[in-house]
């Protein structure tokens, strides 16, 4: 089903959650911004019509050094907007060539009718190869987060980045420009505050690299005390 013949609603969010945009960016000691979302690639760069690519990384797919893809056909329409088309095609992908492996028939034909993919595919390993470490050193996040709290100053509130660095990352919209979100928390036991601080960083879209974001020294909780 084309997305013109869905339902208004689904169209709009389909528009709204599938904007053609990735954000990279470096902060500190070359921190990659990364929030797992679809990949946009396209037939060519004069093209309208591509494929949105999300990727299902699952620990036994890893093992054998792939991740599986759900492909679905977009088209743009205007400004960062996009029309998607049909269900989402499960293939698997390896992480070494690029070469993807299809699930059935389906997306069989649809690696078929989409032949270029392979090569915007290749393009696009060195990312997909970042995401999948990432993603397999979600498995243990309590290493470093008692390592970060070993180190931590005990005045300070914590980023959740720095407890947590494999966790994706929470990217928002500000007058059209893109933030990272870091959250940071009091982690003093003996606290009474109840206070969350966001900083905000800004990126940079694009395919020049951003330049470094500098760091600012952790707010300090204003509530430090022995508890009631």
């Amino acid at each position: 089903m084309r997305a013109k013949e869905l339902p208004e609603q689904r169209r709009a969010l389909l528009t709204h959650t599938l904007a053609p945009r990735r954000v990279h960016s470096s902060m500190g000691a070359g921190k990659e911004i990364d929030t797992n979302a679809p990949l946009f690639v396209w037939a060519s760069a004069e093209c309208g019509h591509g494929v949105v690519v999300d990727t299902r990384i699952g620990h036994d797919s890893l093992a054998h050094g792939s991740v599986t893809l759900e492909l679905r056909e977009i088209e743009r329409d205007t400004g960062a907007w996009v029309n998607a088309f049909g269900d989402p095609v499960p293939v698997t992908c390896s992480l070494e060539s690029g070469e993807c492996t299809p699930h059935d028939h389906t997306s069989a034909r649809f690696l078929y009718e989409h032949r270029w993919l392979k090569s915007a595919l290749v393009d696009q390993l060195h990312h997909l190869r970042r995401r999948a470490v990432r993603a397999a050193a979600q498995v243990d996040r309590e290493t470093s987060a008692r390592r970060a709290l070993a180190n931590a100053n005990p005045d300070a509130m914590i980023a959740h980045d720095e407890l947590f660095p494999a966790d994706w990352d929470l990217v928002v919209t500000i007058e059209g420009a893109p933030y990272w979100a870091v959250d940071l928390y009091c982690h003093n036991p003996q606290c009474t505050c109840t206070d969350v601080t966001v900083s905000f960083y800004q990126l940079e879209n694009g395919a020049k690299p951003p330049p470094s974001l500098g760091v600012a020294e952790p707010p300090r909780c204003g509530t430090v005390g022995p508890a009631d």
